[in-house]
């Protein structure tokens, strides 16, 4: 099973500016208590485990795993994942954060209008970025699966860094 997203500039736009709509709001202290301020969140893992997600890796155009990108070039972000049973509610998402802690882009299926079908057993998720247009410097990563009104199912926050880097 795969599931694929496209991700560009115009399409995350229906993102707003300073908030990343993508992961689900549960937090560490309780997976079904909705925090009403993400940007409260410590870095962590939380979720009920009914779906995880096992493995985490940015990949450059040529599909090889990496931490340092050039400004404009694509990335991809792989999430591979296991459902512990079926499921047919669920959502894929990820956040951006830079080095201050602000959301800088933000997407998940929901918002992305893909339809969530069937998940059972081991799958592949994929977010194509076409072009990473960010400044230099360093971001934070959020990603999480998530029943559709956002309970965590897998809720990784902040445990992954990238390095862009600009030519100019």
């Amino acid at each position: 099973q795969e599931e694929h997203v496209r991700a560009s500039g115009d399409e995350g736009s229906r993102a707003e500016a300073g908030s990343c709509p993508a992961p689900s709001h549960g937090g560490p202290a309780d997976a079904g208590d909705v925090a009403a301020d993400m940007s409260r969140a410590t870095e962590g893992r939380w979720g009920s485990g009914e779906v995880v997600i096992t493995d985490v890796a940015l990949l450059s155009d040529q599909g090889q795993a990496t931490h340092i990108f050039h400004t404009g070039e694509p990335l991809t972000l792989r999430l591979r994942v296991q459902a512990r049973r079926s499921v047919s509610d669920f959502v894929f998402g990820i956040g951006l954060y830079n080095a201050e802690g602000l959301c800088v882009y933000g997407t998940n299926t929901d918002i992305e209008e893909h339809e969530s079908e069937n998940l059972s057993g081991d799958a592949e998720v994929r977010f194509d970025i076409e072009a990473l247009d960010l400044v230099e410097g360093t971001y934070k990563l959020d990603v999480a699966v998530h029943k559709r009104d956002g309970v965590p199912y897998d809720y990784h926050r902040l445990l992954y860094t990238f390095r862009v880097k600009s030519r100019t």
